[in-house]
């Protein structure tokens, strides 16, 4: 039920198959949910709506609430099953990381008053990136750290350019090249080329990115002739690619009677 098992279910139903579409939480939209209240995303999430009323009109059968397993697949006797279960947030495994004032990006995404005080963002990708600008638009006082020499852009540069010159906007603190070594109560030692540096903080954020649910999806291999999976549960990746691969295999199943 996110961004790719919304898109692949469109497009399947376009093409004249009765669709059923599952997902194990009470909302579609996937993880990406988390960000629905972040201004510059709103376009993402009028996507998303307009995503639903396809699915509505085109007729496909919804299922909330609804975690499936291959047990409960086969009992419904696909032809097909397209299997867009997603990614797990990467825990990174650092010393303190299950210290009470650490949390996901995705945790404070949806819910941004649990960052408190001075907080120190571990991870430079998009979503750490975003993060920052995101709780430095609401006036919070924010520090990112990565480890690499650079931010990862996601390979999307023109994105990139745009996320890199919003943080000098808002003017938050860069750490290139600085590995976060233990997170304690006062803050989170870290190391650089010049050697140790302590950053102290409230709050501690991770954005290590996400780990494909490869083996899961694997698992339904045997409960239909055509199997496929598609998003993130093959590698976590970006949008386009997500709802792109989608799109092709659910087309690739070709139009009901052919």
């Amino acid at each position: 039920g996110g961004i790719s098992g919304m898109q692949a279910a469109v497009t399947a139903a376009e093409n004249g198959h009765d669709v059923v579409l599952c997902e194990k939480t009470g909302e579609l939209g996937g993880t990406i949910l988390c960000e629905k209240d972040v201004p510059f995303k709103s376009a993402l999430h009028r996507f998303i709506e307009q995503q639903k009323a396809s699915l509505t009109k085109l007729g496909v059968e919804v299922r909330l609430n609804t975690p499936v397993d291959k047990a409960s697949a086969e009992a419904m006797k696909p032809d097909a099953v397209i299997c867009a279960i997603g990614a797990d947030v990467v825990k990174p495994p650092i010393p303190g990381i299950d210290l009470p004032q650490v949390h996901s990006a995705v945790e404070v995404f949806a819910k941004p008053e649990i960052a408190k005080g001075k907080i120190l963002i571990l991870g430079g990708g998009l979503a750490g990136s975003e993060l920052a600008i995101y709780l430095s638009s609401l006036g919070k006082d924010v520090t990112l750290v990565e480890m690499a020499p650079f931010l990862n852009d996601g390979g999307n540069s023109c994105h990139g350019i745009a996320v890199r010159d919003m943080l000098i906007q808002h003017k938050v603190p860069l750490n290139l090249g600085t590995k976060a070594e233990e997170i304690t109560a006062e803050g989170v030692r870290c190391s650089n080329r010049q050697g140790e540096i302590f950053f102290p903080a409230d709050t501690v954020v991770y954005a290590a990115g996400m780990r494909a649910k490869k083996e899961e999806a694997l698992s339904f291999y045997s409960a239909a002739r055509s199997f496929h999976m598609v998003g993130d549960c093959v590698n976590s990746s970006t949008i386009l690619n997500a709802t792109g691969t989608a799109y092709t295999v659910a087309r690739y199943l070709g139009r009901y009677g052919e």
